[in-house]
């Protein structure tokens, strides 16, 4: 259901209070001040300071996001440097083991980026220093002659190509003859 006010209807004392303005023109114009100008009327939409303040905070929780995602690439590295140095130890433990326990003695090892035994340091990447040293304090549960262990101390440098190696991990372990 509609209903249409006819012009004629209207009379003067019944002319609609446009939010305390005397006419409908004064209504119209925005830029004239009205009763009650400082209160905070509904309105669609953010203010200004609120956009700001929205992007700082947004913009400081990324900002420490990116900080975590550092982390997580230098952790993802070395992890994978720990995983490549426990195969390439694995390795020259296997050599080791191999040879005649009498014919053990300090060595070098050098191996590929694929972690293949290089044959020199020339194209090589990772270093295997071997010292091998006689342990005379076993403990009684050996139940093998001192003579017969050797506590093995292998330390990984890399890259062979630097000058200075700023990475190098150490690996402790013992090789025991027994007899065979």
């Amino acid at each position: 259901m509609s209903s249409t006010v006819s012009i004629t209807s209207w009379r003067a004392d019944h002319i609609p209070n446009f939010g305390g303005m005397r006419s409908l023109s004064q209504a119209a114009d925005f830029t004239t001040p009205r009763r009650g100008a400082g209160r905070r009327t509904s309105r669609l939409g953010f203010s200004l300071v609120e956009i700001v303040l929205a992007i700082g905070i947004v913009s400081f929780a990324l900002l420490g996001m990116m900080g975590l995602v550092s982390v997580s690439f230098q952790s993802e590295r070395s992890s994978a440097s720990d995983t490549d140095l426990a195969a390439l130890t694995q390795q020259v433990f296997s050599s080791l083991r191999s040879l005649p326990f009498t014919n053990l003695s300090d060595t070098n090892f050098f191996f590929d980026a694929d972690g293949s035994l290089a044959t020199s340091s020339a194209g090589a990447v990772y270093e295997c220093a071997v010292t091998l040293a006689a342990d005379p304090s076993l403990p009684a549960s050996f139940k093998i002659p001192a003579a017969s262990f050797k506590n093995a101390r292998l330390q990984f440098t890399w890259p062979v190509s630097a000058v200075i190696r700023p990475n190098t991990n150490v690996f402790l372990g013992g090789i025991a003859n027994y007899g065979n």
